[in-house]
């Protein structure tokens, strides 16, 4: 039997791409869940909202506020499933070419599901598209951008983020992500 599907939403065509449910038991007789990878809209900012601070209180990621999330609304791809939002995360743009994969989470319901394989996955595949070639993280789960094809890096050959950032973060003093690089190839025109 085989994992969740998610449906890959966002251009004219979509795509099944089967997800791994080693994590989660299932009942035999139940039909795979699915979840949809869409752009956010407006309208799901209070889920997200809420998602993005449960890991903000968990020391994950830093906290943001409903309007902080409606702001940058257009960078958020999100996974929706039959009960609403299931996950989130975002591409920010600091150059033409360089971007960094923001604020990832998921629903403690479907983790280990690769739900946030699969939203790290689009992002990457529109940071391509955007024509960005070098892609980046700050993390505290560096094994799980590791084997997306991301490689650890030392924090200073990111001076873009930490002129922009870093400078003004509350734990700038005691950070601990990790940051992680994925170097990406030329998108090709068809």
């Amino acid at each position: 039997m085989t994992g969740p599907l998610v449906q890959l939403t966002g251009g004219p065509e979509r795509r099944q791409v089967p997800t791994s449910a080693e994590a989660r038991p299932r009942v035999a007789d139940a039909a795979p869940a699915v979840v949809l990878l869409r752009r956010a809209r407006l309208a799901d900012v209070p889920v997200m909202h809420e998602l993005l601070d449960s890991y903000a209180r968990q020391g994950l990621l830093l906290p943001r506020t409903p309007e902080q999330v409606a702001r940058r609304i257009g960078e958020f791809t999100v996974a929706v499933d039959a009960h609403g939002v299931a996950g989130c995360g975002a591409l920010r743009l600091y150059t033409p070419e360089l971007g960094e994969v923001v604020a990832l989470a998921v629903a403690e319901r479907l983790q280990g599901q690769g739900i946030g394989r699969s939203i790290v996955e689009s992002i990457v595949d529109e940071a391509q598209e955007r024509g960005v070639r070098r892609l980046f993280a700050l993390t505290l789960r560096e094994r799980f951008f590791n084997q997306l094809g991301f490689v650890t890096r030392p924090m200073a050959e990111m001076p873009e983020k930490l002129a922009a950032d870093c400078a003004s973060c509350p734990r700038r003093q005691a950070c601990n992500e990790i940051l992680v690089l994925r170097e990406l190839p030329l998108a090709h025109c068809n």
